[in-house]
């Protein structure tokens, strides 16, 4: 599954009008990373979530992404991959994954 969402992903980048809508892809390959234990590239496909140019995330699970890369960013990788973890369980109560 992630090799097909980082392809989709890379097609999409090429086409601006999908841009906004790259999320959809990013939010499976972060779960697949996070399965695989890979919280490095997790967390780089998770601040992709917050570029200017992807839809907005809803409100609640925002912050989430934002404070799993704060983790990270502090050297803290259990805490990044736990909230990611959690940002992954919340987007799927929310219909985003």
């Amino acid at each position: 599954m992630s090799p097909l969402a980082e392809e989709a992903l890379a097609l999409w980048a090429k086409t601006t009008g999908w841009q906004p809508l790259h999320w959809i892809c990013l939010w499976p390959l972060i779960a697949v990373r996070l399965g695989i234990g890979n919280v490095s590239e997790a967390v780089d496909a998770s601040r992709q979530l917050l570029e200017l140019s992807q839809q907005r995330l809803p409100e609640e699970l925002e912050p989430v992404v934002m404070e799993a890369g704060a983790a990270w960013e502090s050297g803290n990788r259990e805490l990044a991959g736990a909230k990611l973890a959690r940002a992954v369980e919340l987007a799927h109560d929310l219909h985003y994954l």
